[in-house]
């Protein structure tokens, strides 16, 4: 019992269940398969490894709206009402073979589930690596989106991410009226042609208004 690390596998479990999971599957291979310790070890590095893939596959994604801290935040965690003319998409991850229809998918999903949408931001802070996979996808998606009487823009993308799409023409294609550096300056820009002729009464994106405030 001394060998033990119990507070490890408690920390790990309040950090992420998946992780305190994997640890105590490892624990118990590993005694299992005794004294060929190293069976158990490398069960634990396999569903580790698998972890890795299956989070890099399906990044963290959100739907902002306004907050009381005037930031933009996730409205789903906080009950917030959803624009009807503007989604403001989070996407918390990179933009690389192996999730690129993750994206893609969220978009095409979000427009056709919103029947006055106009325009879709996404908010790409967290996109680190843009490989060339992320670019067929973003040209492939830009031309959907707009046939489809859409419109795509992006926000808080670092300049080397930048850089790739200047590269590849890709930035141009899109438009450079289409970056913002930040949420607040995208909606700023377009919220009054978003919501011209518009009936919605209270805009989320402009100030804070609760699901259900108007549910």
């Amino acid at each position: 019992m001394g060998l033990l690390n119990i507070h490890g596998f408690l920390h790990d479990w309040k950090a992420q269940k998946y992780d305190g999971m994997i640890g105590i599957i490892t624990f118990a291979t590993t005694l299992y398969f005794a004294p060929h310790i190293d069976y158990g070890i490398f069960i634990g590095v396999i569903l580790s490894l698998a972890l890795y893939i299956h989070r890099g596959m399906r990044p963290e994604i959100a739907l902002l709206s306004k907050h009381p801290d005037t930031t933009f935040r996730n409205r789903m965690r906080f009950g917030l009402a959803q624009c009807k003319h503007i989604a403001v998409i989070r996407y918390n991850g990179s933009l690389v073979f192996k999730n690129v229809n993750y994206l893609e998918n969220t978009v095409l999903r979000t427009i056709a589930n919103m029947p006055e949408l106009k325009y879709v931001v996404v908010v790409g802070n967290a996109i680190n690596e843009f490989d060339a996979s992320g670019d067929y996808m973003l040209g492939s998606l830009i031309d959907r989106v707009r046939e489809a009487g859409f419109d795509l823009f992006f926000t808080g993308l670092n300049d080397s991410v930048l850089d790739t799409m200047k590269r590849t023409l890709l930035y141009y294609k899109i438009g450079e009226d289409h970056f913002f550096r930040n949420v607040a300056m995208a909606v700023e820009a377009l919220w009054e042609s978003a919501h011209r002729f518009s009936k919605e009464e209270r805009c989320p994106l402009k100030e804070v208004v609760y699901e259900k405030d108007v549910s």
